[in-house]
């Protein structure tokens, strides 16, 4: 996710346009490895080994994914205008549609209902967890950043391990149709 902050650092003093049409494929390659940081946990969860090579795989998602990340933060943004509350509970109502999207190759719609559903009741005990997992990451972050790799990777894993659970326990026909 650094890569296109870097680039766009790196072009910002040179031709505008240039800089923002080098930016588009270190953005879609930041997209692919954000859904292989997503498919790697899941796979763990799976107790399966994961491969290097799934960090990459998840190419052909991109427009899938681009779609529903832009109306995700459209929902949440709405959201926070409207007094803040909305915009934190459909956060955590959406916040799952990356991962139907590569685990159940589901269409960015049907990604964000399917995410809606599975976090149907469970909204509280979320929220807690978020707020948990930064705690984490914070703590880690004040080690030196090092701690933070691992708080980091802790938390991959943990929301992998919730998207599961949650989707085990909750009826729907785990293969969406695209939309």
């Amino acid at each position: 996710s650094l890569l296109p902050a870097g680039i766009q650092k790196f072009l910002e003093d040179g031709d505008p346009t240039f800089a923002f049409l080098a930016i588009i494929p270190a953005w879609v390659l930041g997209m692919v490895v954000q859904m292989g940081l997503i498919l790697i946990p899941l796979r763990i969860c799976d107790g399966e080994d994961p491969e290097l090579s799934d960090l990459f795989s998840c190419y052909d998602l991109v427009p899938r994914y681009i779609l529903a990340s832009i109306a995700y933060m459209l929902l949440v943004s709405v959201g926070l205008l409207l007094l803040v509350v909305p915009g934190i509970l459909w956060g955590i109502k959406y916040q799952f549609f990356g991962y139907h999207i590569v685990d159940e190759d589901a269409g960015a719609l049907a990604s964000l209902r399917r995410s809606a559903e599975i976090t149907q009741g469970a909204k509280g005990k979320l929220g807690w967890l978020f707020l948990a997992l930064l705690g984490l990451n914070v703590a880690g972050f004040v080690c030196l950043l090092l701690g933070l790799l691992l708080t980091y990777a802790v938390t991959l894993v943990c929301c992998a391990f919730v998207y599961r659970r949650l989707c085990d326990h909750t009826p729907g026909d785990g293969g969406i149709a695209q939309s």
